[in-house]
């Protein structure tokens, strides 16, 4: 009996005690009612929520929830004055909610409105949280706790069958700012909004460390670990758009940016420097046609291990990966790092800026294990793009940066794909495609300006003087830019390029002004600045042309496929002038000298083959520069130019003689009866000098053999010189008469010291 009055008394006790609680919530209520900044609508019954405002945080009384476990909640006022909120979903505090607490927590902010929150905990039961204002919501320093999902809209909530199925949202900007949003209980996180900023942390991710136990090492959950545990999938998605609530999908309402209540297009979602994202999986969005994208913090989707958190009864495992989607550009000017899948798609343009790491290196702009870049507009690249596939698809596609991926690399540029200024694309195997031109390496050694100061400023300065042969077309832009590199390369194992032309081409160049400036000398490093280079197989398959200047195209060990009908293998620019003086002796000769010097020079084009050489074209042309193939060449070719020059010294004396002869003027019957003299003079021309001096020949050298359809025509030039009176010519096509009875199976071709043998159609062996 005594035990039973025990319990009765405890009972009775818990009761008062639970009894002057709410007394005293009441109170307080009563007492800050004038001056509560959170204030709930309606008349606070048990549809309705109410307000307990505590000297250190909110007590909110949920309302009871419908049968579907749904507790809408409505407010005048959400401003917490950066105090706590603490949503009761406990029976013992909030009695409305009765025995069913609510699975879901809705707080509806008036739409007159701005929601300004610190911290959002659920008491009690755990709930998902929605949190629903359509003038904006200004998440300062905040964090969300004892929830498994979170959801932040500026839109409004639509409602069927006693379910939340739905936000439609129209406007309005949602802010994380100070210390930022953290919220590493919970497993999803969405925000829906017109427009969002992210200029504080935004955190998912645990913290946790390693321990040993029993002679292993055991990860563990900890707040003041320094490892970092992927946790929390999120997705920012900004727009006219209705967001389901039921799916997380967003079925967009594309229309033009609203200007009148965003000042900036290209701010639809920013984040800023100071917005570090360390999440588990994270999808940014934009839905506005001129909407942009900007990320300048870095993006975080990788950790030490992931965390398997749980909603609804299932797993949510964070899949480490990044996705971006807009319907206007993206900037990226910081990092994004991501264990899986790194993914961007624009209908406009993509633009990755560089991030610089001392000593000419690089940050990585993008890290993961598959990049997808994706753009209906202008792909443009200046950082560094690390992965083990990366695929990049748009209009045009311009690298200043580095692209390298471990196994696959594929670029298609539908207008053109430009690796240029310092460039490098290093992969696996790598496909290069364009309905257009690829171009490795720059026309120029300069950058063009893109912007000119007056539409009418032109730089009429001539590109190209009288007499030199440079291989590209004057420079017509309005101005030059210095380009700080000029290299560009593509490194692969195998390489396939397919376009209409493919251009290798290195601007580099020496100079002078007159025979009596020092001779020329090219720098080796500079010579060797472009070059697309196989460890295997080189396939090239162009339309129109390939045309390699300056530049070098090899593979090391397997083969090159170059099918073009024009093949283009010459110095990007070369001038062989002339120069003159005369000599005269003191026995009244004199000496005409002329001396033939470079005034301008490039690096030979080099075309190396490791095996076989596979040609499909109408015409090679192979001018002061060289082929090389370590075994046989192949196919089909039918105009062949091979061109060299040589420098040289020609001295021509030239000799006068003075003659007199007295002749008759006038006779009269046949006896002179006047004599006058008549004075003259000749001159005779010797040759006493012609040397050569220099030579910059063409070379094709075969180790193997050249089979037969090498070569219908040929035209093969050793000694042209390029003066400013000079001009290179074309030929007759050498042909090469068979020998009568004995007919070789191979015919040679020799041109200065270089022969190569093509297979003679008349040969009638075995």
């Amino acid at each position: 009996m005594a035990n039973i009055n025990w319990k009765l008394n405890v009972g009775y006790r818990a009761s008062v005690k639970y009894a002057w609680l709410m007394i005293c919530f009441s109170l307080l209520s009563i007492a800050h009612s004038a001056v509560a900044a959170i204030r709930a609508q309606g008349d606070g019954s048990i549809e309705q929520a109410s307000v307990l405002d505590r000297s250190d945080q909110y007590y909110v009384r949920i309302a009871k929830a419908n049968a579907q476990g749904l507790s809408v909640n409505y407010f005048k006022e959400f401003n917490a004055q950066g105090k706590p909120i603490v949503l009761l979903n406990s029976l013992v505090m909030n009695p409305k909610i009765g025995h069913a607490p609510a699975q879901t927590i809705m707080l509806v902010v008036d739409q007159n409105q701005q929601a300004n929150i610190q911290a959002i905990r659920v008491e009690g039961h755990a709930a998902d949280v929605v949190l629903v204002s359509p003038g904006g919501i200004q998440c300062q320093s905040c964090s969300i706790n004892n929830t498994e999902r979170a959801t932040f809209a500026t839109g409004t909530a639509q409602i069927e069958n006693g379910e939340l199925t739905g936000i439609d949202v129209n406007g309005g900007t949602v802010t994380i700012n100070g210390d930022g949003l953290t919220a590493t209980d919970l497993s999803l996180l969405d925000i829906a909004a017109g427009r969002v900023l992210v200029d504080g942390p935004l955190r998912t991710n645990m913290k946790g460390s390693l321990s040993t136990r029993n002679h292993q090492q055991v990860k563990e959950i900890d707040a003041g670990g320094n490892l970092e545990v992927s946790n929390g999938d999120v997705q920012i998605i900004v727009g006219k758009n209705h967001f389901r609530y039921t799916d997380r999908r967003s079925d967009a309402h594309y229309q033009l940016f609203n200007r009148k209540s965003f000042q900036n297009a290209s701010n639809a979602l920013e984040i800023t420097e100071k917005g570090r994202i360390s999440v588990g999986n994270l999808h940014l969005e934009s839905t506005y046609d001129l909407g942009s994208i900007l990320v300048k913090g870095l993006i975080k989707t990788q950790g030490n291990w992931t965390y398997v958190g749980r909603y609804n009864e299932r797993s949510i495992i964070p899949l480490e990966s990044v996705s971006i989607k807009s319907n206007g550009n993206i900037n990226l000017s910081e990092q994004i790092i991501a264990t899986n899948k790194v993914d961007m798609e624009s209908t406009r343009a993509i633009h990755i800026a560089a991030l610089p790491a001392g000593n000419n290196y690089l940050l990585d702009s993008i890290q993961g294990a598959e990049i997808k870049v994706v753009a209906v507009g202008q792909i443009k690249n200046f950082g560094a793009i690390s992965g083990e596939s990366v695929y990049f698809t748009g209009q045009n596609i311009i690298n200043e940066g580095d692209i390298e991926a471990t196994r696959d690399l594929y670029l298609n540029g539908q207008t053109g794909v430009n690796n240029q200024y310092g460039g490098i694309i290093l992969g696996e195997n790598i496909e290069l495609v364009s309905q257009e031109d690829v171009i490795n390496g720059q026309y120029y050694p300069f950058k063009p300006a893109e912007i000119c100061a007056m539409l009418r400023v032109v730089n009429n300065a001539p590109s190209i003087e009288v007499g030199g042969k440079l291989a590209v077309p004057p420079f017509t832009g309005c101005g030059k830019v210095a380009a700080q590199s000029l290299s560009a390369y593509i490194l692969g194992q195998n390489i396939k390029v397919v376009a209409q032309n493919f251009i290798n081409a290195n601007p580099y160049e020496v100079s002078r002004n007159s025979y009596t400036d020092p001779e020329l000398d090219l720098d080796l490093t500079k010579s060797e600045q472009v070059v697309a280079s196989a460890e295997s197989i080189m396939d090239i398959r162009v339309h129109e042309r390939f045309w390699n200047m300056s530049a070098v195209v090899e593979s090391w060990t397997g083969n090159v496929i170059l099918q073009a009908p024009i093949i283009d293998n010459e110095r990007y620019h070369i001038w062989a002038d002339t120069y003159e003086k005369v000599v005269g002796n003191p026995n009244g000769t004199h000496t005409n000298q002329q001396i033939q010097y470079l005034k301008v020079l490039s690096p030979p084009a080099r075309l190396n083959v490791g095996q076989d050489l596979i040609l499909n074209s109408d015409m090679l042309n192979n001018e002061h520069s060289s082929v090389e193939v370590k075994r046989d060449v192949s196919g089909t070719v039918n105009k062949i130019w091979m061109e060299g020059l040589k420098l040289r010294d020609i001295f021509k004396q030239t000799t006068v003689t003075e003659h007199s002869k007295r002749y008759c003027s006038k006779r009269v019957f046949g006896h002179c009866i006047k004599h006058k003299r008549k004075h003259w003079t000749t001159s005779s021309v010797a040759l006493t000098k012609n040397s050569k001096t220099a030579e910059y020949p063409f070379i094709f050298l075969v180790d193997g053999h050249i089979h037969e359809g090498f070569g219908s025509e040929y035209s093969m030039l050793q000694n042209i010189t390029f003066g400013p009176e000079a001009s290179a010519y074309d030929p007759k096509p050498m042909t090469q008469p068979v020998q009568p009875g004995k007919p070789g199976k191979f015919v040679p071709i020799t041109a200065s010291d270089v022969t190569f043998f093509v297979e003679n159609p008349n040969y009638q062996g075995d």
